[in-house]
């Protein structure tokens, strides 16, 4: 990782390793000529990368090496602010989640930092964020449910503009973003903010996609079309499982399923996930601690 940081620093638009480079890691044969899902996406700005990086610090006790480069890190959180990006939560965003989680960590290494001000900003857009995110899952669930269509025109209609559940990125392209990119963080706010959307959201994912789980499997169970659903679709809706159904080991082992392909990091991180639900966490160490004292 420390080779990587300096060829692809993850808060530069290097981060991103260029396409056509390597070995396909499909177990299957794909034509060469077949384009990537996510190369009709349009591309995150790259402060979406600063919850990995928040994580990296923590977790591999990497602070020194983050901290070194906070002049690059708030120099990418200002771009972020002039780019004008905000969360309309009459539209929803395909990395709203990504951003506020950025937000939410930015604040954090901005304080290590010693930069209070700094902090102060990105607090300050991730509430006005939350309050849009909330809105968001409301009018999602409000909009959720399973139905029949009654002709092709219906459904010409879903593929042009989505629903409450799935989030056009272009025709024949919808994502649940409502669960992509999501991170305990954000989760935690959402339960909190929006409950009764949750349990809305949620009930309807699972009674339209009973097979979420089974890699590769889903689409031919709602709306067909496409040969495959592509690992996020799997991810995003095993963190929703984690995280705002707070489903825990071991019966959140039964939605890890198989890996993608060969050196699928959407299963590692499904694994890791699993794991972690089964460790207690900050608030009940602490409260285990403050018995025993």
């Amino acid at each position: 990782m420390g080779v990587q940081w300096f060829r692809h620093p993850p808060f530069s638009r290097a981060c991103w390793y260029p396409d056509g480079v390597g070995a396909r890691r499909e177990y299957w044969w794909v034509p060469g000529v077949l384009p990537l899902p996510e190369q009709t996406e349009r591309p995150y700005h790259e402060f979406g990368n600063m919850y990995a990086l928040w994580l990296y610090a923590e977790r591999c006790s990497a602070w020194p090496r983050v901290l070194s480069a906070y002049g690059d890190l708030k120099r990418v959180f200002q771009e972020f602010r002039r780019s004008g990006w905000e969360l309309d939560g009459s539209k929803g965003d395909l990395y709203a989640n990504r951003y506020i989680a950025s937000l939410i960590a930015f604040e954090k290494i901005a304080a290590r930092a010693g930069d209070a001000a700094t902090a102060s900003e990105a607090a300050s857009e991730a509430k006005k964020a939350r309050s849009q995110l909330a809105l968001w899952w409301r009018r999602s669930a409000s909009n959720a449910e399973l139905r029949q269509f009654g002709g092709v025109a219906e459904l010409d209609k879903f593929i042009g503009a989505g629903d409450g559940l799935f989030f056009r990125v272009e025709p024949h392209n919808s994502k649940v973003a409502l669960f992509r990119d999501l991170t305990p963080e954000v989760a935690s706010w959402v339960r909190a903010d929006a409950p009764e959307a949750v349990k809305k959201v949620c009930g309807v994912f699972q009674a339209l996609c009973p097979t979420w789980h089974l890699m590769g499997e889903e689409r031919q169970v709602h709306y067909g079309e496409n040969y495959v659903d592509p690992p996020d679709f799997a991810l995003g809706a095993f963190k929703a499982k984690a995280w705002l159904e707070n489903t825990r080991l071991p019966k959140l082992l039964d939605f890890v399923d198989i890996p993608f392909c060969k050196g699928d990091l959407t299963y590692v991180e499904k694994l890791a996930i699993a794991l972690e639900s089964g460790r207690p966490s900050r608030m009940q160490l602490a409260s285990s601690k403050q018995l025993r004292d």
